[in-house]
């Protein structure tokens, strides 16, 4: 798969992730991830923000 530009299928995975990331943080960041050893991971507003920008094409995937 070519990912030099994101396509609609690839953005809605995207999306969907971090919808469900926000929905079980918790529990995600219970695992001990290796993501967030040297960064905080976003907050549900931030998730909030970032989702919107996406489906707004306000940030270049």
């Amino acid at each position: 798969m070519n990912y030099q530009h994101l396509d609609h299928r690839s953005i809605a995975t995207i999306l969907a992730a971090l919808r469900y990331f926000q929905a079980n943080r918790e529990d995600i960041l219970d695992l001990d991830l290796p993501h967030f050893v040297d960064s905080d991971p976003l907050s549900s507003d931030e998730i909030d923000d970032l989702c919107q920008a996406i489906c707004l094409s306000e940030i270049q995937l």
